[in-house]
């Protein structure tokens, strides 16, 4: 969703569109669609859009949502104490704490992952991903963020918002 949607309200009347099917979103900055021939791929934030991916029960048999907690309050203060191996370690125990209610293989399994864009800690979640050897499957996605001055970022699992960050003239502080 481009930054002048308003996130929450979309996401909400999404899932009631949706009923019973899984509702994940995520805010950009800009979106990889045409709507016109011709046009430019890559539209860049700054008019409101919603792109919507609906996937055919053909295609997608089952869809398991997890979320964990990013371990990066240190970094939201502006004060990013906690060591890489540290913040690795945590990401890993809740990766490993993840139970899937179907079994993940390569032939049939992807994941699709969007992360807090102003998290700064999407490299230390992959390498917890790789440690972890849970999840042999492929891994698509990206990073939440919208306004063009990157300071705010917007994910939801389908039952709410779960992550809504601010940058403060002081670093990063998080407002709900």
């Amino acid at each position: 969703m481009s930054p002048q949607a308003d996130f929450p309200s979309l996401t909400f009347r999404l899932r009631l569109l949706a009923k019973e099917m899984p509702v994940i979103g995520m805010s950009s900055a800009g979106d990889l669609c045409s709507t016109e021939t011709g046009a430019p791929l890559y539209l860049p934030a700054g008019s409101p859009s919603v792109v919507v991916q609906v996937f055919s029960p053909g295609l997608i048999e089952a869809v398991s949502i997890h979320s964990i907690a990013l371990p990066n309050d240190d970094i939201h203060r502006g004060v990013p104490s906690l060591p890489w191996d540290e913040r690795v370690t945590r990401l890993f125990q809740s990766l490993a704490s993840i139970d899937s209610p179907f079994v993940l293989t390569v032939r049939d399994c992807f994941a699709l992952i969007f992360i807090d864009g102003l998290a700064h800690c999407e490299g230390e979640f992959m390498e917890a991903v790789y440690a972890c050897n849970r999840f042999t499957v492929p891994f698509a996605g990206g990073l939440a963020v919208t306004h063009l001055d990157h300071n705010q970022a917007f994910v939801s699992d389908g039952q709410g918002v779960l992550a809504l960050f601010s940058r403060t003239s002081l670093g990063r502080s998080r407002q709900s």
